[in-house]
């Protein structure tokens, strides 16, 4: 599928917006890099292979810049819809059912 066919099915426009992050999967947290995000989807990196299908928590800091309805430390709650492997590192595009703000502790 070329790119230009994909992003004709995306809802929204995606983002380029790189930053670190934590994907929660099952009992398990990793270190992610995000590198494009949108109100219904994000992509990242991160070192261990996650199972099309699987429920995941992506908590990153977004800016309010990045144009999105929430900003700050946020939770997006959604599902892996596609996955890739490139140097070593997992890529993994989720596709989010809900994004919320972190309460602070």
């Amino acid at each position: 599928m070329s790119e230009s066919t994909r992003s004709e099915r995306r809802r929204q426009p995606r983002i380029r917006y790189e930053a670190p992050a934590t994907v929660a999967a099952a009992d398990h947290k990793l270190a992610a890099s995000v590198k494009d995000i949108s109100e219904r989807g994000l992509f990242c990196f991160t070192d261990a292979n996650i199972e099309i299908g699987s429920t995941v928590d992506v908590i990153i800091m977004l800016p309010k810049e990045a144009g999105l309805p929430v900003s700050g430390m946020v939770c997006c709650s959604g599902h892996i819809v596609r996955s890739s492997i490139s140097s070593g590192q997992f890529g993994i595009a989720v596709e989010i059912d809900q994004m919320a703000p972190v309460p602070y502790v």
